[in-house]
């Protein structure tokens, strides 16, 4: 009876043990290049980040890429891991015989025989398998570490492009404290670089800009040019939103040197939008517009489609400085519809404020408070605390100057 229970669990793993297709192998080590790109670093994407992203350990990642056998629901859960739909026609099973998942143990090493050894050589063989049990035990116990930090890395940056700004707190938290621990150069200056991007989007301006500061001195000694370029392109943002813009003018200018010098078009996009909006919120729109076509232009035959949507939105509050109202609310309800489609409340709140501007410009009050009402309901949903201030501003018809300027500012960034 005990054989024949043994010989059925051994079936049932070798029908549970299935692969990627080759499709579903291309998508996903595509939606993990995507993902290390948008962090902005250097380097390639190494086994343990990629096995971080993944939630998976190094061995399995090897399984996966080899496209050998694994149990389904690791698959599935691998591909949430980075924001992939599952499609069951993304696996197929194995049919070689005695394919199967992995069960993490070693193969018997067959016994030989002792008779007539020296007994040192007993004791030598002794200790070089005890020292390389501990070299091997202590770099699977770093191997893991890295890829526990990579791993929550990951969770906080799904947390934050999902908008669940308090999850992406607590990950980014416990990611930042597990690279200073170790003093990971690369998982400090990623891990606090996101913390700063998490501050921004919950309006902790002052505490972003503290954070990017602290990654770019953590990135100068390691030559990391393509992360350098990206936490200046966020802190020339930050920067900007509190009225600073003489330094995020500096800031996004040694940005797009650096994106350039690394060939990072997307990021010289993102930086020349920076420059755009500083001269826009300047009132010069001839140089906005030369620095939004700068950005468009970088990226015509590379549809990053969010980028030139928001690139669309900051032309359309430029017709709205120049009284062109209808061309300027045809374009941001064209945005708001695509930000709804993402299901990403924050950049639906900022496009409300942009059209509730627009309406209040052109001398139509109940129709800026109704989106401003709507704009006010999103930065709640999020926790982002300066977005709903400004809403109530942008309501309050006694508001100073100052705070209108400030309201103007989050209206380009």
């Amino acid at each position: 009876m005990k054989v024949s229970m043994s010989m059925g669990n051994g079936n049932n793993r070798r029908q549970r043990a299935v692969r990627l297709t080759d499709e579903a192998l291309e998508k996903l080590n595509l939606r993990c290049l995507k993902e290390w790109e948008s962090m902005g670093l250097e380097g390639r994407l190494s086994r343990p980040r990629k096995a971080g992203m993944l939630g998976v350990s190094i061995s399995t990642l090897d399984r996966i890429t080899r496209q050998e056998g694994n149990d389904r629901t690791v698959l599935v859960a691998a591909f949430k891991h980075v924001g992939l739909r599952w499609e069951d026609r993304y696996c197929e099973p194995l049919h070689k015989e005695g394919a199967e998942v992995a069960d993490g143990l070693a193969a018997p090493i067959p016994s030989t025989p002792s008779r007539n050894r020296p007994w040192f050589v007993l004791a030598t063989l002794l200790v070089v398998v005890v020292v390389g049990l501990a070299i091997q035990g202590s770099r699977s116990v770093h191997e893991s570490a890295r890829v526990n930090r990579y791993a929550t890395l990951a969770k906080a940056r799904a947390a934050y492009n999902g908008a669940n700004y308090v999850s992406a707190r607590r990950y980014i938290q416990q990611a930042v404290e597990m690279s200073r621990a170790d003093w990971d150069a690369n998982a400090m200056v990623e891990s606090i670089g996101l913390q700063g991007q998490i501050h921004a989007a919950q309006g902790d301006l002052a505490k972003a800009v503290d954070c990017f500061k602290e990654a770019l001195s953590i990135a100068a000694p390691y030559n990391q040019e393509n992360a350098r370029a990206f936490l200046f392109e966020n802190l020339g943002v930050a920067e900007a939103r509190l009225g600073r813009l003489d330094d995020a003018e500096e800031h996004l200018l040694k940005s797009i040197e650096g994106f350039r010098k690394t060939l990072a078009p997307s990021g010289v996009a993102m930086a020349a939008r920076g420059l755009g909006s500083v001269a826009a919120v300047q009132s010069d729109l001839a140089e906005s517009r030369r620095w939004y076509d700068v950005a468009s232009r970088t990226l015509k035959d590379k549809p990053q489609e969010a980028i030139h949507v928001d690139i669309r939105a900051l032309r359309a509050l430029l017709a709205r400085d120049e009284g062109n109202f209808d061309l300027a609310l045809r374009e941001l309800e064209d945005c708001l519809a695509y930000w709804s489609r993402q299901g990403h409340p924050r950049w639906q709140a900022a496009t409300l404020m942009q059209i509730a501007s627009v309406h209040r410009t052109a001398g139509r009050q109940p129709d800026a408070e109704a989106a401003i009402k709507r704009a006010k309901a999103r930065y709640e949903s999020v926790g982002d605390r300066r977005g709903v201030e400004l809403c109530a501003d942008f309501l309050d018809q006694s508001t100073d100057a100052r705070r209108q300027a400030a309201v103007r500012l989050e209206e380009f960034f």
